[in-house]
Parts: structure tokens; sequence; C-alpha cells
């Protein structure tokens, strides 16, 4: 099984951060290999909302649907992936209040932090998962290599104001 984890502290205020990692959206912006979000069900994210993801990965392009199976507005919200090469794969998004902030700010010149916690964790599926199993650690490292790259990439972008 892979698992992964990384945070990541953004100087910006949970609901800014939260409403721009909650809208699939905006994944081509910061996510690494990603080209292509289209949500495949109506309405607002909640509980039971679809989308698919296009992306390049390993030189390979993988389309993935994936269903929300826990949202709570401007604090976490849980996806299952229900189709392709990641079938089964889980990924929980959270964001919180740095610790200790102040948020009232003006004079002080504190800026409202956010914290941003993202856990992957499941197995590739179907033949594919069969190849890659022995290949299970490598490819771990790869992901939690370019979550910190793609959280990093997060960060400078919403910090710059450009989310």
């Amino acid at each position: 099984m892979i698992k992964v984890s990384h945070s990541v502290m953004i100087e910006r205020p949970v609901k800014d951060v939260f409403d721009f990692i909650a809208n699939p959206e905006n994944a081509h912006l910061w996510v690494s290999g990603v080209h292509e979000v289209k949500k495949l069900s109506d309405g607002p994210m909640a509980v039971g909302a679809k989308a698919r993801q296009v992306r390049r990965f390993m030189g390979h392009e993988l389309s993935s649907d994936y269903e929300i199976t826990h949202f709570e507005a401007a604090k976490r919200v849980d996806v299952k992936v229900t189709s392709g090469p990641l079938a089964g794969f889980h990924v929980a998004e959270s964001v919180a209040s740095a610790p200790g902030d102040i948020v009232e700010v003006a004079a002080a010149g504190k800026k409202e932090q956010t914290v941003v916690t993202f856990v992957g964790q499941g197995e590739v599926a179907g033949t594919l998962g069969k190849l890659l199993k022995l290949a299970e650690p490598v490819l771990a490292r790869m992901y939690e290599r370019q979550l910190q790259a793609d959280m990093g990439h997060l960060k400078d972008l919403l910090e710059a104001g450009n989310g």
C-alpha cells in the first residue's frame, strides 16, 4: 500500500485556501501533470459530487474519476478515486488556522496563516497495480516528492494572490 502525507503553511485565510483547493477546476494550476478536470455532477462540491481528472504520469495519460466522501466547508475534503489506475485510492485534504496565530492583525503586521495537510493512501489497481506491486516503495517516494513540490507550488501561488 502507498501512503504519503505532507503539510505546508500558507499565509492566507483558511476560507481562501480551502475554497481554492476544494474547487477541482483549480487542480491544473497547482498539481503537476494535471491538464484537465471536469465536474461530472451538478451543484456545489459536497458529499457525493463527482469529477474526472486527466493527468500525465511517467509518460502516460491517466484518467481517473473521483467522488467526494467527506466535506466540511473550510476544514476538510476527502475523495475516493472510483475509476482508473488509482481506483480505491483515498485522499484527504484538511486546512486549519496555524496554531497560536493572531487573526486580527492590522497593527501587529501578522498575517493569517493556514496549515494544509494532504494524506493519500491506497494501492494501484488493475493490471498496472499487479505489475507495479514490487515498485510500490519507489512509487511512494516519487509520489511524496511530487506532493511536496505541488504543495510548495500551491503555497507560492496562493501567497502571491493568484488563487
